[in-house]
């Protein structure tokens, strides 16, 4: 089996892929405010042409997650979509 690679940051893997899916709790944010750099790194991420899809495992919809993404200060041309556990449970229901 292959050895985990660690990295310090994001910056480390931005050349090595062209999609990213970043989860939003606990990664981008504390549910109250972005953490330090998050919004940069996304940012840059764009900027550099990489897909970014965010991932929560939040039970509601994916407009409601996007609502409260832009009240705390990530703005839609931060990501490409939102993932929801909540909107994928409403469409397979």
């Amino acid at each position: 089996m292959a050895e985990p690679t660690f990295c310090a940051g994001v910056a480390e893997l931005a050349a090595r892929y062209d999609h990213f899916v970043v989860d939003q709790w606990g990664v981008l944010h504390d549910g109250h405010a972005p953490y330090p750099d998050a919004i940069e790194c996304l940012r840059r991420l764009r900027a550099e042409g990489r897909r970014v899809v965010l991932l929560s495992n939040s039970g509601k919809r994916t407009a409601i997650n996007r609502a409260r993404l832009r009240e705390i200060g990530f703005t839609e041309e931060l990501f490409d979509d939102v993932v929801t556990s909540g909107e994928a449970t409403w469409r397979a229901l």
